[in-house]
């Protein structure tokens, strides 16, 4: 007999990351060199390089590792790179986190090493970097890398697996002040002042493709760039990929 969540254990599990940590025995890849104090929880961020500074944002159930790529290419280009584990995420404090939560998290991470020069975020990471920027942080240019479009679209989608009345979720959620559906970035992009470079592979069976193009076409004077074959992890490391966003970002 199957069953079925209550719609606060739903919220609960749609709010909860597998949290991750770098297990390559580096330990200062594992070791943060700071705990910054957020409304979200303190979390951990660590620094490459010197100069203005860039911020990477990884996305969902992932880690500050996962942007690896691109810092040795923005640090030797003359730059700080900025890593941090969102809360609830890698070495962060927090057991379950929202994109209003990362986008406090994000903001007051901002405020604490920046001005920003750019920012590189991935999949849900775009989302909380979006309603970040929205809500008055800087940053002269952003690349989003697989960046979801709606965020109702993936709790409804939860909701499913689930076995939960998508309303029942979304209610619930708004309850917890988290506005799923006013989180749209499409919607939200003619308003953003920071340059824009989307980039989202065609095969990608997480976030789909479609969601990128909508959201770049949104954005004012935004630049998109289609992959194939590198779905939707493999993304954050191909060559073609860091060298477009290092290029967009420095020059």
């Amino acid at each position: 007999m199957t069953t079925l969540l209550s719609p606060t254990a739903a919220a609960i599990l749609f709010l909860t990351p597998a949290r991750t940590t770098t297990q390559h025995g580096s330990e200062s890849a594992v070791r943060p060199d700071s705990m910054l104090p957020t409304p979200s929880g303190r979390v951990a961020t660590w620094y490459e390089g010197n100069g203005p500074a860039m911020l990477m944002v990884h996305g969902w159930s992932g880690q500050h590792a996962d942007m690896n790529a691109f810092i040795a290419p923005l640090s030797a280009a003359g730059y700080k790179v900025v890593s941090m584990d969102l809360p609830a995420h890698g070495e962060s404090e927090g057991k379950t986190a929202s994109i209003p939560d990362m986008a406090k998290a994000i903001c007051a991470v901002a405020a604490a090493v920046g001005p920003i020069h750019g920012v590189i975020a991935h999949s849900v990471g775009c989302a909380a970097t979006a309603l970040a920027l929205k809500q008055g942080m800087q940053a002269f240019r952003t690349v989003l890398v697989a960046p979801p479009a709606r965020y109702a679209h993936f709790a409804r989608a939860f909701s499913k697996q689930a076995g939960v009345d998508p309303d029942s979720l979304l209610a619930e959620l708004r309850r917890r002040d988290i506005d799923v559906d006013s989180i749209d970035l499409p919607l939200m992009a003619p308003s953003l002042r920071s340059r824009a470079l989307v980039i989202h592979s065609e095969d990608d069976q997480i976030v789909p493709f479609a969601n990128g193009k909508a959201i770049a076409a949104a954005w004012p004077e935004a630049q998109f760039l289609a992959c194939e074959g590198i779905g939707h992890r493999k993304i954050l490391s191909d060559s073609k990929v860091v060298a477009a966003a290092v290029s967009f970002l420095t020059n």
